[in-house]
C-alpha cells in the first residue's frame, strides 16, 4: 500500500514509515541504471528444454488447405476444373490474401531473405533453381516438390499444376492449373476476391460465380493492412506487388509457409533455452547427422539438445531451410521419441545436463528444469505408434507426486495428488492415440534421479490445501505436475474445417480453453457431455481433434492455423508460452488501519504468460485477521469498452481516449486498449488476451478515502480545511497503475472502474501491446506508485493524485480526484516531463508526495529517478496549481560511469506545524541527502550540508572503511523518526542498502547493510559527510533452524552517543558467506523497534526463487531485543518458550530471535492493520501469496503465517 510520505516530528517514539517503492536492487553492480524489462524474479529461473518437431510429409508440398477441398484417390486429381475459388484465400487460405502482410523469412542472423515481383524466386530458400517475372510469367499450382527429377520426387525444383501427372520442371512450363485465367499460358499475377453480390452467386464460398479476379499492380490492393511496413495504412498499401512476391517465394505451399513462419518464430528463442529438433520422416534421431532434402555430408547438423547459441541456431536454420516434403505422418512415433529423449538422466547428452554437449556438472542438474515439445503438422497421423507401454488416458494412473517426499511433511506443498482416475476432458474411448502418447509423457516421471520441483503453472498452486489442489489437477488450464514431464504444444495447419466434419461435430474458435459454448466445444468436452471423436479409421477426422486432445492431456495448447499469417503467430505464441509464471510484486493496500468487519485488503497481481493483471478486494476475518475469499476482481467489473471513462492528454489538452491519435496509435489500437476484442487472434491480427487489465508489477495500489491530514493546524486553513474534510466524497477509491498504459481508479465497494488515464508520453509505444510477440518483449508503461494529498489554491481545496510511471516513462502527471464520481477532462491537471530540466528526469518509481511548504504553496515532491540523461541525482518540487513553477535541487553527484539517481524522498515536519521543513532521500551511490526547505522563499531551498555550489550528503553508506570500500546503493525510501530521548538532533534516519531492478542484480552478492543514523541538525557546518567509522557495529551472530523455522540472533552492542552517530549491521550470516541479501523496501518504526524485510535471491540454486528475512531490532541501538518478539514455537504466546538457546564461542546463551526466514521473497514494506492489542502486517510475495504477521502491539509481537490467495 502506498502511504502518505510525510512524517511529523519531533517524536520520541517510532512512527509508520511511508510508501513502498519500485521493487528494484543490485550487486556485482552494473553501473547502468536502466531497469530490466521484466521482473527480476521471473528472469532468474532455469531455462527449459524445447524439442521442435516439424512435418515433412508429402502433403506439405501442397498449395491448398485443407486437404478436403481437393479430394481424390490420386495425387492432385480433382482440382483442375477451372475453379476460381482455389485462387481465393476465402476458399483456400493458403492462397494469397490481400489483407495480410507477408513478411519474408529471417536467416539465422535475423536478416530478411529477399525476392521481388520482377524476379520472384520459385523457392526463396533455394534460389539456385531460378525465378520468374510475376508481371508476365505467373501460373498457380497445387504442389511443389523437394528433390529428385520426376513427378514422384520431392525437391526444391519441381512445381505441379492442378490436373496432376505433369512434371513442370524448372521453368514451371505449360499445363493446367487452378482456374480459367491464363490456363494454358503464363500471365500477370492474380487472385480472386469473394463478392457475394456478383451475378449468379449463391452466397457460399463453394460457388465459383461468387469470385471476381484482381490482377496484381501498383494500385490493385485494398489498402486494408500495412503491407508496406511503414507503420500506417494509406495509399502506399495499394501497391501489393512486393507482398505478392513474398507470398509466392516464401508462402505459397505449406512447406514454404512453415519454413518462413518457423524462421521468424525461432528468432524469439532466448540463447539460454535448450533446443533440439526433428522431422517425421527425416532427421528422426538426435545426433550429429541430421539433414533435410540435402543429404550431403556438408549439410549435416547437430540436432541434439543444447543451448541456443549462435552456432546451434545456425544448425537449426541450415536444417530448416532444407525441410523436405515426402512420406507419411508418423506423429505418434515422433512425439514418443521426444518423450524418450527427456528420460536420459545424466551425461553431457542429457537434457538435464548443466550445459548439454558441453558440461554435465552433477551438482547443476537442476531439478526444476521444464520440458516442452512442439509438434506441427498439416494432416492426420498415421504410421507407427510410439512403441513400448503407453499409459492411456482411459485407465487409472498413479501420478508421481503421490510418492513425493521432496518437501517437509505437513506443509501444503506435500499434499499428495489424488492420482488419475479417467475423467473428462482427458479420457476417451480411443486407444494408442496421439493424446495417449502426450498423456503418458506428462503422467510419467521422466527423471527419477531428480527431486520433483518443476514449477507448477500457475504458481499459485503451491501452498494450497488438498481440496484446492485436487480441483486444480483436473483443470486443463493448469499444470500441477512437479515431476519431470513433457508438456506438448500442437499446431495444425489448415485443419479447422476438418473439426466440423467429426462425429460428434466439434466447434473451434481459436482458444483451446474457450468458455464460449456458441463457438467452441471445449466446455462440453470438459464437462463430459461431449465425447472425443474416434481415431480408428485411417483418415478419421477425429485424428485432427486428437491434436487438440493431446495438448490438453499434457497441459499444453493447441493451435489451428488456417493461413500462413496465423501459422506464424501460432509458432511465435508457442515460443513465448514455454515459460509461464504468476506473481505479485506490488504491495497491499488496506481500506482501514483498524481491523473491523468491513476491513479489506487489495492485492494486485499479474500473469506473465500473457502479461494480464488483476486487482482483488479481499475481506479480513474480524476475529483472526486472516484473508478470506475475494469479494471482487477488477477485470470482472470493467465497464463495457464504449462506456469506460478513459482520458489522455494530446496537444497539451485533456481529451477522451477514443479515435486515432496519429502514428501507430490508430483507432483499432485505441479500441483494443479500451477492451474491444474483435481484432484479436484468431479472427484478427492483434495479440489475444485472457484479461483486459494489464499486468500490475511495481505500482502499489493506493487507497483514497476521506483522509484527514490535520492541515487545520496551519493558521490560514483553520476553518476551511475541516469543512473540506467533512464534505469529502463517500466513494472510496483504489488507484493503481498497470502496464496496459493506464492509471486505473476503482470503486472499493464494487470494483467498478470509475476512471482511467493514459499519459501522453506513451502514445508512440501503446501499439506494442497489440503485437503477438509482446509476451516475449514485455515493456513497462504505467508502473510507478501514485501518491496523493490535499491541496489548496484559488480559494478551493482539492484532493490531488500524482502519478508516476516507474520504468515505463519519464513523466509525472496530476489528477484532481476530489470527486471520483465526476471525473472528466477537467480533472486532468497537468503532465510534467522536467521542463528545462528534462535531462534530469529518469524513471521515477514514486510515489510523489503532496504537501504544504513555507512559501505558502502546495507542491508535488518526487525524486528524479534512475537512468536520467545526465546520470545525476536530484529532487523535483512542482507547484500543484501551476507546474510551470517548479524547483530542482541538484546533488551534482553522478557520472556516466557511476550513474546515479535519487530514491523516493521522505518529507518531514520537524516542529509539528504541518509545514514541511526537511526532506530526506538516498541515492544509488549510497549517499543520504537532507534537503532544507524551511525558507519562506522557494529559491533558497537547498541541500542542507555543504554549500549550494558544492553540496555534501549527510551520510555515505559503504561496505567498509578502507580504501577498497564500495558504495552501497540505497533503493528504498528512508524511515525517519525523532532522535532517542536525551540525544540532541533533528531526526533518526533508518534504511537498508541494495538494488533489485537492473539486469544482473538478482545474482549479485555484494555486501549490503542496514543503518540507523542520527541527523544532529548541524546543517551547513558539515564540511564532509560522515560514514561507517562514525557508527557502532551490530552483527548477525547466530543463524540456525529451530523447530521448523530458521531464525537469527544479532549482537547487542550498547549505544554510544558520545562519540558515534548511530549504528550499522551488515547483512552477512555467521561465517561471512555473502548470499546477496539486501533491503529494497522501507522499514517500519513501531514501539521502539525497527522492522524490515530483507531480500535474498537464490544465487547458487536457481530452482529456488529466493527468500526473505523479517528482522526486528531495537531501534536505538540496532541490537537484539531483550524480549521474544516472534512466536517461533507456535503456541500463541510470546514467552520463554520462544527464546533461543545456543552456544557461541563455548558459552551457552539464551536470546530472543531477531529474525525469522520466509521461504518466499517479499519485496515490500508490510501494510499494518491493528485490532485491539494485536496488529497484523500484510505483505505480498512473488507467488501472489499474502503473508500475514500477527503481533501484539507494544513491546511484544507474534507469529508469522503465510496464506496463499488464489
Amino acid at each position: 500500500m502506498t502511504k502518505p510520505a510525510i512524517n511529523y516530528l519531533p517524536l520520541k517514539r517510532l512512527v509508520l514509515a511511508a510508501a513502498v517503492m519500485l521493487p528494484l536492487s543490485a550487486q556485482a553492480l552494473d553501473p547502468n541504471l536502466a531497469p530490466h524489462n521484466v521482473p527480476l524474479f521471473l528472469s532468474t529461473g532455469v531455462s527449459p528444454n524445447f524439442v521442435i518437431t516439424l512435418d515433412d510429409s508429402g502433403s506439405m508440398a501442397w498449395s491448398f488447405v485443407p486437404d478436403s477441398i481437393c479430394v481424390s484417390t490420386t495425387r492432385d486429381a480433382g482440382c483442375d476444373a477451372k475453379e476460381r475459388r482455389f485462387k481465393s484465400s476465402t476458399f483456400n487460405p493458403q492462397y494469397y490474401n490481400p489483407n495480410i502482410r507477408y513478411l519474408p523469412p529471417l536467416d539465422a542472423n535475423g536478416v530478411e531473405l529477399t525476392t521481388s515481383f520482377g524476379t520472384a524466386w520459385r523457392n526463396g530458400f533455394y534460389t539456385t533453381h531460378g525465378s520468374i517475372d510475376l508481371d508476365t510469367q505467373y501460373r498457380p499450382q497445387t504442389s511443389f516438390y523437394a528433390t529428385g527429377t520426376g513427378s514422384s520426387g520431392y525437391s526444391g525444383r519441381f512445381a505441379r499444376h492442378a490436373n496432376g501427372g505433369t512434371n513442370i520442371g524448372d521453368d514451371i512450363g505449360s499445363g493446367k492449373f487452378f482456374g480459367n485465367i491464363g490456363e494454358t499460358a503464363e500471365t500477370k499475377a492474380y487472385y480472386y476476391n469473394f463478392v457475394s453480390g456478383l451475378s449468379g452467386c449463391d452466397g457460399t464460398i463453394g460457388d465459383d460465380d461468387c469470385y471476381q479476379p484482381v490482377f496484381v499492380t501498383a494500385t490493385s490492393g485494398p489498402a486494408t493492412a500495412d503491407i508496406s511496413g511503414d507503420g500506417i495504412i494509406n495509399a502506399a498499401d495499394q501497391d501489393e506487388r512486393q507482398n505478392f512476391a513474398n507470398w509466392y517465394s516464401f508462402y505459397r505451399t505449406r512447406n514454404l509457409a512453415t519454413m518462413t513462419a518457423a524462421s521468424r518464430a525461432f528468432q524469439d528463442i532466448t540463447p539460454e533455452m535448450r533446443v533440439a529438433w526433428q522431422a517425421l520422416n527425416t532427421c528422426t534421431t538426435f545426433g550429429t547427422t541430421c539433414t533435410g532434402w540435402n543429404t550431403a555430408t556438408s549439410a549435416r547438423t547437430d540436432n541434439r539438445i543444447r543451448r541456443y547459441t549462435a552456432a546451434h541456431k545456425a544448425d537449426l536454420y541450415k536444417w530448416l531451410f532444407r525441410l523436405p516434403a515426402d512420406g507419411g505422418t508418423p506423429l505418434r512415433q515422433a512425439l514418443g521419441k521426444a518423450g524418450e529423449y527427456f528420460k536420459d538422466p545424466s551425461g553431457t547428452d542429457s537434457p538435464y545436463a548443466f550445459d548439454p554437449q558441453v558440461d554435465d556438472d552433477a551438482a547443476k542438474r537442476y531439478s526444476c528444469r521444464a520440458n516442452f515439445s512442439m509438434v506441427m503438422t498439416d494432416g492426420t497421423w498415421n504410421g507407427n505408434n510410439a512403441g513400448g507401454t503407453i499409459k492411456s488416458d482411459s485407465t487409472a494412473v498413479a501420478l508421481p507426486d503421490i510418492f513425493d517426499t521432496s518437501c517437509p511433511a505437513g506443509t501444503p506443498n506435500c499434499v499428495a495428488s489424488p492420482g488419475y482416475t479417467p475423467v473428462a476432458p482427458f479420457k476417451d474411448t480411443n486407444s494408442d492415440s496421439l493424446a495417449d502418447v502426450a498423456f503418458h509423457y506428462w503422467a510419467t516421471d521422466l527423471n527419477t534421479s531428480l527431486k520433483n520441483d518443476v514449477p507448477r503453472f500457475p504458481s499459485t498452486l503451491d501452498n494450497v490445501d488438498a481440496a484446492t489442489l485436487t480441483a486444480a489437477y483436473w483443470n486443463p488450464k493448469n499444470n500441477p505436475a512437479k515431476w519431470q514431464h513433457m508438456v506438448t504444444y500442437t499446431v495444425g495447419l489448415g485443419l479447422t474445417r476438418t473439426l466440423d466434419t467429426t462425429t460428434p461435430k466439434l466447434k473451434w474458435d481459436g482458444d483451446p480453453h474457450s468458455s464460449n459454448m456458441t463457438t467452441s466445444s471445449y466446455k462440453e468436452l470438459e464437462a463430459g457431455t461431449l465425447n472425443w471423436p474416434s481415431t480408428a479409421a485411417a483418415t478419421a477426422p477425429g485424428k485432427v481433434a486428437d491434436l487438440w486432445h493431446a495438448a490438453l492431456n499434457s497441459r499444453g495448447k493447441f493451435f489451428s492455423a488456417e493461413d500462413p499469417e496465423t501459422l506464424n503467430k501460432s509458432l511465435k505464441s508457442i515460443v513465448n508460452d514455454v515459460a509461464s509464471k504468476v506473481g505479485s510484486a506490488s504491495s497491499i493496500a488496506a481500506n482501514s488501519k483498524r481491523l473491523e468487519s468491513s476491513t479489506r485488503i487489495y492485492l494486485a497481481s499479474f500473469d506473465s504468460n500473457d502479461w494480464s493483471g488483476e486487482l482483488e478486494a479481499i475481506p479480513l476475518d474480524p476475529i483472526t485477521g486472516l484473508p478470506g475469499t475475494p469479494v471482487w476482481a477488477a477485470n470482472a467489473n470493467l465497464p463495457a469498452p464504449a462506456a469506460r471513462n478513459i482520458w489522455t492528454t494530446s496537444g497539451g489538452a485533456a481529451t477522451s481516449f477514443t479515435g486515432a491519435f496519429g502514428g501507430t496509435l490508430t483507432s483499432d489500437v485505441v479500441n483494443y486498449l479500451r477492451g474491444i476484442k474483435t481484432n484479436e487472434l484468431p479472427s484478427g491480427t492483434f495479440r489475444s488476451r485472457t484479461k483486459v487489465l494489464g499486468d500490475i508489477v511495481n505500482s502499489d495500489p493506493v487507497f483514497v478515502g476521506g483522509e484527514n491530514f490535520r492541515l487545520e493546524v496551519i493558521p490560514a486553513y483553520v476553518t476551511s480545511y475541516p469543512a473540506f474534510v467533512s464534505s469529502k466524497s463517500t466513494t472510496n477509491m483504489i488507484y493503481v497503475g498497470a502496464n496496459d498504459g493506464m492509471l486505473h481508479g476503482f470503486d472499493t465497494a464494487t470494483g467498478v472502474e470509475k476512471f482511467a488515464y493514459v499519459p501522453s508520453e506513451l502514445h508512440s509505444s501503446l501499439a506494442d501491446l497489440t503485437d503477438v510477440t509482446y509476451p516475449s518483449n514485455h515493456k513497462y508503461f504505467v508502473d510507478g506508485a501514485a501518491g496523493f494529498g490535499d491541496a489548496y489554491w484559488s480559494g478551493t481545496w482539492r484532493t490531488v493524485l500524482i502519478g508516476t510511471m516507474g520504468a515505463g516513462g519519464k513523466s509525472v502527471f496530476a489528477l484532481d480526484v476530489t470527486n471520483p464520481n465526476a471525473m472528466d477532462g477537467t480533472k486532468v491537471l497537468w503532465e510534467f516531463n522536467g521542463g528545462a530540466h528534462a535531462s534530469k528526469m529518469g524513471f521515477i518509481p514514486g510515489p510523489a508526495a503532496v504537501a504544504p511548504f513555507a512559501d505558502g504553496h502546495f507542491y508535488a515532491v518526487f525524486s528524479n529517478g534512475y537512468d536520467s540523461t545526465d546520470n545525476q541525482a536530484g529532487l523535483f518540487l512542482v507547484r500543484v496549481d501551476d507546474p510551470s513553477i517548479y524547483y530542482f535541487i541538484d546533488t551534482k553527484y553522478g557520472t556516466a560511469i557511476a550513474e546515479n539517481g535519487l530514491s523516493t524522498p521522505k518529507l518531514v515536519d520537524l516542529n509539528n506545524d504541518r509545514i514541511i521543513d526537511a526532506i530526506y532521500a538516498g541515492d544509488m551511490q549510497g549517499n543520504v541527502w537532507k534537503f532544507d526547505v524551511t525558507d519562506s522563499s522557494a529559491v533558497n531551498w537547498r541541500i542542507a550540508h555543504g554549500t549550494v555550489a558544492a553540496p555534501n550528503p549527510m551520510f555515505v553508506a559503504m561496505d567498509g572503511t578502507g580504501g577498497t570500500a564500495v558504495r552501497q546503493p540505497i533503493q528504498s525510501q528512508l524511515g525517519v523518526t525523532g532522535p532517542p530521548s536525551g540525544v540532541a538532533g533533528d531526526a533518526m534516519v533508518y534504511f537498508g542498502t541494495g538494488r533489485y531492478f537492473v539486469n544482473g542484480d538478482a545474482v549479485a552478492t555484494d555486501k549490503q547493510s542496514f543503518y540507523g543514523v542520527l541527523d544532529d541538525g548541524s546543517l551547513t557546518s558539515y564540511s564532509t559527510s560522515y560514514g561507517r567509522s562514525d557508527l557502532w557495529t551490530q552483527s548477525i551472530i547466530y543463524q540456525a533452524i529451530v523447530g521448523t523455522q530458521e531464525v537469527r540472533v544479532t549482537s547487542n552492542t550498547p549505544a554510544n552517543w558520545t562519540t558515534k552517530k548511530g549504528w550499522v549491521m551488515d547483512l552477512v550470516p555467521p561465517g561471512g558467506a555473502l548470499k546477496g541479501e539486501r533491503v529494497i523496501s522501507p522499514p517500519l518504526l513501531r514501539f521502539g523497534r525497527v522492522i524490515f524485510n530483507t531480500l535474498e535471491p537464490s544465487v547458487n540454486d536457481p530452482c529456488l526463487q529466493g527468500s526473505s528475512w523479517l528482522m526486528e531490532l531495537d531501534a536505538e541501538t540496532g541490537g537484539n531485543l531483550s524480549y521474544a518478539a516472534l512466536d517461533i514455537n507456535g503456541d500463541g504466546q510470546f514467552d520463554s518458550g520462544d527464546m533461543i538457546n545456543y552456544t557461541l564461542s563455548g558459552s551457552a546463551l539464551t536470546s530472543a530471535p531477531a529474525g525469522v526466514k520466509s521461504g518466499t521473497m517479499t519485496l515490500n514494506q508490510p501494510t499494518v492493520v491493528t485490532a485491539g492489542s494485536k496488529e497484523y502486517k500484510f505483505s505480498s510475495n512473488v507467488g501472489k501469496g499474502i503473508g500475514v504477521i500477527t503481533e501484539k502491539s507494544g513491546s511484544s509481537a507474534g507469529r508469522t503465517s503465510w496464506r496463499q490467495i488464489q
